[in-house]
């Protein structure tokens, strides 16, 4: 299933759609609308109801360890002594088999845990790389109309003084200035992002939150690790007291994980509802708070060939404007420099610094190309898909040694 108007060339993976096929169920026992609105209290309740369902399963779950151990015992008890090491032969060899099937699960689990680990890895290498280009064209921009204002404007209308008694070139000197003033102004109204630095702050939100997981999660597989060797030490030297202890720590880890996979679930259904349409969230939620204006969005958001820049019309403003403003300088340094030559000096320093805006103009064009920015956005999202794995990694926590 390809991700509605993201404008993408890949495909949501089918375990995506699978979870966002899952019915939703309010505490009321209500469906709600698989729509990602983390906003709305019916939305968040399902996700409660989910929450719900692992209490139960770890209560039946818990439950039916109980009875099992409780019939072993009251089976020992009584029954001539074949019977017991039959049983008890028979047991031990489940036991065993069970333990064996769990510690492939873990070594599945750290698997997962890596793969996701390198999945939010790849989330928030493209956020800071996205940030990286918005940072760069905020610089760029405020560092060109400082110069423009410092450099060209302010100089141009200083040398009105200087060709007093030449009217004319007065006049070209006065035209170059205004048209100096309008291309500093253009450049001001450039840049489209408001929220500076809140790409970077998500970016190591993320990576902050995902090494604490990370770390839980490596902790918790070397446990039920240490746990299935405890069981085979134990039963190896038919040690009571280790298998006791294995006993408590396997029930104690089996609530745990329980609690993960409820939790994890409850995690990747949310993301596969804001991954199946992401854009009308993030459309809303931008749009919302002033982020950035639609056509700006959209030119982002759906990248194609045939997608129109909306700064196309002031980038062509912006170099028409720096070329006449080009051809004025040549102008007054070919026709005044023998007349006025304390103004050659200023001229040509008006004219390189002419050269160097024209180079960060076709700079920003780059920057702003919507290439960029949709190729970190789209990589977000192949990582977001990555870390969809952590569901497989998490929900064989399930199966502890009994």
């Amino acid at each position: 299933m390809a991700l509605a108007g993201t404008g993408t060339n890949y495909s949501a993976p089918w375990w995506v759609a699978w979870l966002h096929d899952v019915p939703r169920v309010n505490l009321r026992f209500r469906s709600v609308p698989g729509r990602f609105e983390p906003r709305n209290d019916g939305y968040l309740q399902s996700f409660l109801f989910i929450l719900g369902v692992a209490a139960v399963s770890l209560a039946l779950n818990l439950l039916l360890l109980f009875v099992h151990y409780t019939r072993l015992c009251c089976c020992q008890r009584g029954g001539n002594g074949n019977v017991k090491r039959s049983s008890v032969c028979c047991s031990t060899w489940c036991v065993v088999l069970a333990t064996l099937l769990c510690s492939t699960a873990i070594g599945i689990g750290f698997y997962g845990n890596s793969e996701t680990n390198g999945g939010l890895k790849k989330v928030t290498t493209n956020f800071m790389d996205a940030n990286s280009t918005l940072h760069s064209i905020n610089t760029l921009v405020e560092k060109t109309g400082n110069n423009l204002k410092g450099k060209v404007a302010s100089p141009l209308e200083k040398l009105q003084d200087s060709y007093s008694r030449w009217p004319e070139f007065q006049q070209v000197v006065r035209r170059g200035f205004v048209k100096a003033e309008g291309l500093r102004q253009l450049f001001q109204a450039l840049p489209f992002w408001t929220a500076n630095g809140q790409l970077a702050y998500i970016a190591e939100t993320l990576a902050s939150v995902e090494f604490y997981r990370w770390l839980a999660y490596l902790i918790l597989l070397v446990v039920n690790t240490l746990i299935c060797l405890l069981v085979l030490l134990g039963l190896s030297k038919q040690s009571r007291c280790l298998l006791l202890i294995a006993l408590l720590a396997g029930v104690l880890m089996l609530i745990v994980c329980w609690a993960s996979l409820g939790l994890d679930v409850v995690l990747v259904v949310g993301m596969s509802d804001f991954c199946i349409a992401p854009d009308n969230y993030i459309s809303n939620l931008t749009l919302e708070y002033g982020i950035m204006g639609k056509d700006v969005l959209n030119y982002y958001i759906h990248c194609s060939i045939v997608s129109r820049s909306p700064f196309q019309k002031r980038l062509t403003g912006g170099l028409r404007l720096l070329s006449d403003v080009q051809s004025i300088i040549l102008e007054l340094i070919v026709f005044t420099a023998e007349d006025i030559p304390n103004t050659e000096a200023q001229l040509l320093n008006i004219q390189q610094m002419l050269n160097s805006t024209e180079v960060s103009l076709h700079q920003l064009t780059a920057l702003v190309n919507c290439r960029g920015l949709h190729k970190a956005y789209s990589q977000i999202f192949a990582g977001v898909f990555v870390v969809f794995w952590e569901i497989f990694n998490f929900s064989i926590m399930n199966h502890e040694p009994p």
